[in-house]
């Protein structure tokens, strides 16, 4: 069975291929915080192991369904995700304090990266991938807050 090389889309070809464009640094970013967050997950000792192994798992979920979404998109516009992958270093300190900030920061990298791609698409008249963008920025922005506030409330201590 051949598979079939184009994807019929409600917009036009020129229109799909820069839309391509905008979204593979998305889902190179989502990719390194599913990573950086895993890790974090995985490496995270101390006394605040409890609480903030199972948020940066959440967050390693958030960047796994995130770069789903995104890749899934790029496909549906008859593109081809790329392999790379967003560097957000985490670690070696297992401290989960540390651990947090590093992940704030990669938070903070992954919807700067997506606020870039939803204003490209807003200005390509490009609706649909800057809905998409759009909720992706509101989840990643409710995480860094979370993680921000909880944060705030260790150093209070």
């Amino acid at each position: 069975m051949a598979i079939k090389p184009f994807v019929p889309t409600t917009i036009d070809q020129s229109l799909a291929k820069r839309t391509v464009g905008f979204l593979l640094p998305v889902v190179r970013d989502c990719v390194g915080l599913y990573l950086a967050a895993k890790h974090a997950h995985w490496i995270v000792s101390g006394e605040l192991f409890g609480p903030l192994h199972a948020a940066f798992d959440s967050i390693a979920d958030l960047g796994d369904g995130l770069s789903d979404t995104f890749a899934e998109r790029i496909v549906s516009l008859n593109g081809i995700p790329s392999r790379e992958v967003g560097n957000f270093t985490v670690g070696p300190d297992r401290d989960g304090l540390v651990l947090a900030k590093q992940l704030v920061d990669a938070l903070l990298g992954t919807s700067q990266t997506v606020a870039s791609a939803q204003q490209s698409c807003l200005e390509a008249n490009e609706q649909v991938s800057a809905n998409l963008l759009m909720d992706a920025a509101a989840k990643l922005d409710k995480a860094r807050w979370q993680l921000s506030m909880y944060l705030a409330s260790q150093a209070d201590d």
